[in-house]
């Protein structure tokens, strides 16, 4: 296969291809080596892993702050406004 004859879509999906097949390799290469490791040597990457997602699911959710607040005053407010009217669920309020 002569690489100067492809296109330039067929040079995209050669690279898209390649980084796949390379993404899949690391994955098996690392879960060997995992399984092999010593346990101290596992304790000590399965901790950085954790703090790892922590920090991203922490900066995820402060992201998502302003937005899920909003809506959480919303559904407090609500609550408040049917608890003071005498409702006890939301099906069986009237509302005006």
């Amino acid at each position: 296969m002569e690489m100067e004859k492809l296109n330039k879509s067929q040079i995209v999906l050669l690279t898209l291809l390649v980084s796949f097949v390379t993404s899949i390799a690391t994955g098996v290469v690392t879960v060997s080596l995992m399984d092999q490791a010593p346990p101290a040597i596992a304790q000590t990457v399965n901790r950085i892993v954790e703090r790892t997602v922590e920090k991203v699911v922490q900066s995820a959710q402060t992201a998502a702050v302003p937005a899920a607040v909003g809506q959480t005053t919303a559904t407090h407010s609500a609550i408040i406004r049917m608890r003071s009217s005498g409702c006890r669920a939301e099906r069986r309020c009237v509302r005006s």
